[in-house]
């Protein structure tokens, strides 16, 4: 093979690489960003039930459930009135037959009535 060959075929390679390693960089970035992310969400996470178990103080209480509700651990449900079809007591309905006896027990711990 002729030297201009081999440099072509060493360039494209090389031209192959770092295009790879461009492609690339912003997916292992975000994993290795996640994974400081999800520690500092699970210590926060841990911190703010900790706050909901032990602390007498309501403001306190409702500034952890609040960032609890903003981690995603806490279900938030939102309520749409679309094309003014809204029925309170459809929805009275489902929301009591959604309340289990372990949904209310969750509640009943989050809110310090139960140890």
């Amino acid at each position: 093979m002729s030297p201009l060959l081999n440099v072509m075929i060493i360039l494209f390679v090389l031209i192959g690489i770092v295009a790879i390693i461009f492609a690339y960089r912003p997916i292992w970035t975000e994993i290795l960003n996640r994974n400081g992310i999800v520690q500092s969400e699970e210590v926060a996470i841990r911190e703010n039930l900790k706050i909901l178990r032990e602390n007498n103080d309501a403001a306190k209480k409702a500034i952890a459930f609040i960032i609890l509700m903003e981690l995603s651990y806490v279900l938030v449900h939102t309520i749409v009135n679309q094309e003014n079809n809204y029925d309170d007591k459809k929805q009275t309905r489902n929301f009591c037959e959604s309340l289990t006896p372990q949904l209310i027990d969750s509640l009943n711990t989050i809110e310090g009535k139960y140890e």
